[in-house]
């Protein structure tokens, strides 16, 4: 998926061409990956989380969301955060921005540690078009300054 990624304008999405044939082809194996997952075992949440990267870049993202919310829940807790982050961004590009914030503040709840969860909050209360809320929530984004440059 990155290689695909890289040679994407991520402003001209949903992906076409090569770029989308090569990401069907990664849809395939992540399916072939869930069939061989075992009950035990579980699927695994990071194929899991490349699944719904896949579908995203493909504009399928009402798919990609189920995707991360399942990737999330078969996560252990350390892993969780980015799954769930990626579903609120979908969310976001859903045109949902009050669930996506909704996402975002659960993550940050639960790891204050995770400043994509930051990101991801006020790019969706500026889209709320609550300026305060977004402001502060670029404030806490930039408590430390390498992460401020970044966003």
């Amino acid at each position: 998926l990155i290689s695909i990624a890289a040679e994407l304008d991520l402003n001209a999405l949903p992906a076409r061409g090569e770029a989308a044939r090569r990401l069907e082809t990664a849809l395939d194996h992540f399916a072939s990956a869930r069939r061989l997952s075992t009950a035990e075992s579980g699927p695994d949440p990071l194929a899991l989380n490349n699944e719904g990267n896949a579908l995203g870049l493909l504009g399928r993202y009402d798919a990609a969301l189920d995707v991360y919310r399942a990737a999330a829940d078969a996560a252990d807790r350390d892993l969780e955060a980015i799954p769930r982050a990626n579903a609120a961004l979908t969310l976001l590009q859903l045109g949902q921005p009050v669930r996506g914030a909704q996402e975002a503040e659960a993550i940050v709840r639960r790891d204050p540690a995770f400043v994509d969860g930051f990101a991801i909050l006020t790019a969706c209360r500026w889209r709320q078009g609550d300026r305060i809320a977004a402001e502060a929530a670029y404030r806490r984004l930039c408590q430390e300054e390498q992460w401020c440059s970044i966003y």
